[in-house]
């Protein structure tokens, strides 16, 4: 389930989801999103995401939790020439394993 809006330069998106799937192994999965994109001007914007899973499994009572952002900047470099900068984090938890990830990422794009 999500919304999708507008306001000004603003374009939001918030979501969620509840799955529970029942078997052999039963689990149950939780996840919420965040979106949020700026237009700063005619050639720039900035976009900021934020989301969040959990999970459980019955059986085991096992759980993992997963949290991600990113950022980006996106400056259009001429009408088919677009160039961006992005940033991305990743942590995941359970009970037997945490990891993290960090990266940066830079782009150009030629639209055709």
């Amino acid at each position: 389930m999500g919304v999708t809006g507008k306001l000004g330069r603003n374009v939001y998106t918030l979501s969620g989801n509840r799955e529970q799937r029942v078997g052999a192994v039963s689990t149950t999965n939780l996840t919420g999103s965040a979106s949020l994109t700026r237009q700063l001007s005619l050639d720039l914007s900035a976009t900021a995401t934020v989301s969040y899973e959990h999970q459980k499994t019955a059986l085991t009572g096992q759980t993992a939790g997963t949290f991600q952002g990113n950022g980006q900047l996106t400056y259009a470099l001429g009408k088919n020439v677009d160039a961006a900068v992005s940033y991305f984090y990743r942590r995941t938890s359970s009970s037997l394993i945490l990891v993290r990830e960090n990266s940066a990422v830079l782009k150009l794009t030629r639209k055709f």
